[in-house]
Order: C-alpha cells, then structure tokens, then sequence
C-alpha cells in the first residue's frame, strides 16, 4: 500500500519566534515497512537539520513515519523550493511535496552613504602626519570595495580598511583609513576615496584638496 504525504510548512509567527523554521513531512498509511525520505533545497539534497523517526506500526497494520527539517530563519526567506522526496519501493511510488519559501525577508539592495573626514591642520602638526576617514554606512549586500586614489592614482600603502558590521535594520557600514606623511599632505595633491558598490551599480567619489 502506497504512502500517504502530507508537508506542513512553519507559520511566519513561529519563524519570527523561534528564529528557525520547522517544516514537517508526515507519511501515513503504507504497508510494506520499507521507506525512503529525503530533503532537498532547490533540488539538491540537504544534509544537515533534517531528523526522520522511525515508522510505527498502526492498528491496522500500516505505518506511519515522519521527517522534520529545521532550517535558520535567515535561509528561510530566501525563495527557496524545499522538498520532502518520500520513496516506497514496494509499490514503485515516489512522493513529491514542495514549499516555495517567501521573499519577505530578503531586502532590496540599498546603497552606501559615504562620508569623509580628515584630520585638523592643528593635528596634522602635532603628529607629522595626516589621516582621512572614509565612512560608508546604509549598504546592502555586503558586497562592497573602497579605493584610495592620490591625483587620480591608486594608493598601495598607508591604507587601513575595517571589516563590514551589520547593523540592526540588516544594512551595513564599514570604514577606511588613510595616513599620509604631513610633507606629502601638503604637496596640493589630491586624494580621493572611491567606494564601489556592484549590487546598486553605484560609485562615489569623495575628495580632498
């Protein structure tokens, strides 16, 4: 006797909860006890999260099982296709039950805010040196490159950039850093921070004279 499938999807109030998502695959009413279950993300198979208890035998003398995936709730609203591939070789059936995930949680691409600071003159004395701070903030993805350019020509040294931090709202913000000698800061050249962000196609240019 073949199986009878049904997948139950988590709501988005356990999701938000939790901060998981559970879905369930339940498999009734088949008979020989010899079953196969399997999980798949966009048709390849999922590895990881997934328990399958062992068939019961009911009163009647079928059986029942069922599989549990757990995925993070940050994989879950990625519009991904998770499927719960149940096998009965006895009776040569093959049971496929989807959930297309919701793309709520996935914001739009946002791009960055840019902003640059240099050092005072009086501070530029007082340590022989000057630094520039480029801040770029409000981005998403994290998919983002800074470049520092003295006259239009790529700086190699000096140059101290700080891994991206993820902010509350899922955007995020970053920051570079340029020491140049007081002597060369004084030359009239001009330095430029270019921050490129591809997700957007978006690139600003921020100067110093």
């Amino acid at each position: 006797m073949p199986p009878v499938v049904f997948l139950t999807e988590p709501s988005p109030e356990d999701i938000k909860i939790h901060n998981q998502a559970i879905a369930v695959c339940s498999i009734n009413s088949f008979r020989p006890d010899k079953l196969s279950v399997k999980w798949l993300k966009d048709w390849e198979p999922i590895t990881s999260g997934v328990v399958t208890s062992p068939s019961a035998k009911e009163d009647n003398g079928t059986f029942s099982s069922s599989s549990r995936l757990t995925v993070p709730a940050r994989e879950w609203g990625t519009g991904a296709v998770y499927t719960c591939q149940v096998s009965h070789e006895p009776t040569q059936t093959i049971i496929v039950k989807n959930i297309t995930t919701p793309t709520d949680n996935v914001p739009k691409p946002s791009p960055p805010v840019v902003i640059l600071t240099q050092t005072s003159p009086e501070d530029i004395t007082r340590h022989n040196q000057a630094t520039a701070v480029c801040l770029a903030f409000g981005f998403h993805p994290d998919i983002l490159r800074v470049k520092w350019l003295r006259d239009w020509l790529p700086i190699t040294s000096g140059v101290v950039s700080s891994p991206s931090v993820k902010g509350d709202n899922v955007t995020f913000s970053t920051s570079s850093r340029l020491t140049v000698p007081a002597r060369e800061w004084r030359s009239g050249a001009v330095y430029t921070c270019q921050v490129s962000h591809e997700p957007t196609h978006t690139i600003i240019v921020k100067n110093i004279t």
